[in-house]
């Protein structure tokens, strides 16, 4: 009884933190279409190198404080005190926003100086307003997923892109600005929110337990000893994504620039989706266990990741086979030959999604310096591989490139495995089962697109009876995962 009461609870929170990733992937449906028709692949090569480069001042400067808290919350919460980890947390993101702003006003006076595009300039100012209020937004939203509120999140989530959807077709098509209202939307919505979320802290009286007086070296110490370790780490897994972009405009045009950008995004926030999911619903358990009974973690983090390879390798592969189709549907015609490099980009996060259970294991084993490395050597093997191949086979090498990368990555982690799925042969041939009929599949698909002229309706047929066959045979295997949320 107590088991099905715990598979309720996990499905409960599945589905409520999928209807929180589907209704923004059903507005990005809507809205990439008509952004992509409507500015040129230029806007968004511009768009994509500078969200690349305030990526890493934002991982530099903020996404550690984030992984702080997931480590530590249950920890102060027991022992310390929540108040004194959130008023350190505050403290570094203001000394943290000092930093972003000292960085953007260098890089829009290097801009202003070499006299660069004046659209440069304004999305170097925009994306440091951007990039604030998202860190800060998103700091409390970590709170709520490790309080398990998932129907709190979700509906702050919801909200937070509806509205933007509906401020950046304002911007776009009614006072007709440039492709910085992408940035500015969202952030003039953030904003909102967090001035709501404020006045409701005040009104509780929540902001009354943080003060200066609690900030302390040994606090900050401890939290920059690990926060400094997982910057690097995050830095790492950031250059072996988007360090390419950097060396395509090197050695291609900005156009082609703008299409590797949108595609490979569009292409893995559709498989991260997936993993966004399925962490939110399990990390409360996860870092509960990681915390409180570290050395009997490995039963339920296999079971994890059983049920990660079980949903996910089909979900990927799908997607994968019907990368032309999707592509028609979610992006401009003039971004339809950047469709070869999606199988590659699908995988690759995939993959790191089950790197993340490895990483997530090592760093409450204090291990966080042997991730490092593996990033390291990783991010390297990347970077000699696009400068071998990007200049004779451009962005599609690229996308190639990073694939082998997290094959290698992967391979480390297993190869150091203590809680390895590999042992657990009856979870091996399911998953070997799984593979076997998702290679089929591919198969029959190709042969399928050889025979006749394999249009839209085709391909919707074909995925429906790739689904149904897929349930036929793993229903049973579905129906009894019990796992503990």
């Amino acid at each position: 009884m107590e088991k099905v009461k715990k598979n309720k609870l996990f499905f409960h929170d599945l589905s409520w933190y999928m209807v929180g990733a589907m209704i923004p992937m059903l507005l990005n449906l809507i809205k990439t279409p008509i952004l992509t028709r409507h500015y040129t692949t230029d806007d968004f090569g511009y768009l994509g190198l500078m969200m690349t480069t305030f990526g890493y001042l934002s991982t530099i400067s903020f996404s550690w404080l984030a992984s702080c808290i997931w480590r530590y919350y249950n920890e102060f919460s027991k022992r310390i005190g929540l108040n004194i980890l959130f008023s350190n947390i505050l403290f570094l993101f203001v000394v943290s926003s000092v930093l972003l702003l000292v960085l953007s006003l260098i890089l829009g006076l290097v801009f202003h100086y070499q006299e660069m595009d004046y659209l440069l300039i304004k999305l170097t100012f925009i994306a440091f307003l951007h990039f604030i209020t998202k860190e800060l937004l998103a700091l409390y939203l970590v709170i709520i997923r490790i309080k398990g509120f998932a129907k709190m999140y979700n509906f702050l989530l919801i909200f937070q892109v509806a509205l933007a959807f509906v401020l950046l077709m304002l911007f776009a098509f009614v006072l007709h600005m440039d492709i910085t209202s992408i940035l500015l939307s969202s952030f003039l919505v953030d904003l909102a929110l967090i001035v709501l979320i404020g006045i409701k802290l005040v009104d509780k009286k929540k902001l009354k337990t943080l003060s200066l007086r609690f900030v302390s070296r040994r606090i900050i110490k401890i939290l920059f000893g690990y926060g400094s370790l997982t910057l690097i780490a995050a830095l790492f897994i950031m250059l072996i994504v988007s360090s390419d972009r950097y060396i395509i405009a090197m050695y291609d045009t900005i156009s082609n620039v703008g299409i590797y950008t949108k595609v490979y995004d569009i292409s893995q926030l559709s498989i991260m989706a997936i993993v966004f999911v399925f962490f939110s619903t399990i990390n409360p358990r996860m870092i509960k266990e990681l915390t409180y009974n570290f050395k009997n973690s490995d039963q339920l983090l296999v079971k994890y990741l059983y049920t990660f390879f079980l949903l996910g390798i089909p979900m990927t592969t799908l997607a994968s086979i019907y990368s032309r189709e999707i592509i028609q549907i979610l992006l401009g015609e003039d971004f339809w030959a950047g469709y070869v490099i999606m199988p590659s980009v699908f995988f690759s996060a995939f993959i790191y999604g089950a790197v993340k259970f490895y990483e997530n294991k090592l760093k409450f084993a204090n291990k966080t310096a042997w991730i490092v490395r593996i990033l390291g050597i990783s991010f390297v093997l990347n970077l000699i591989m696009n400068f071998l191949l990007v200049p004779t086979y451009g962005y599609v090498a690229a996308a190639h490139t990073t694939l082998l990368t997290y094959i290698f990555m992967i391979s480390c982690f297993l190869w150091n495995d203590s809680m390895s799925i590999f042992k657990n042969k009856a979870y091996l041939n399911d998953l070997i089962k799984v593979c076997l009929l998702m290679v089929a599949f591919w198969i029959i698909d190709l042969t399928i697109r050889e025979r006749i002229d394999f249009g839209f309706f085709h391909a919707v047929v074909e995925a429906l009876v790739f689904v149904g066959i897929y349930i036929l045979l793993f229903y049973k295997k579905i129906k009894k995962i019990h796992l503990p949320v």
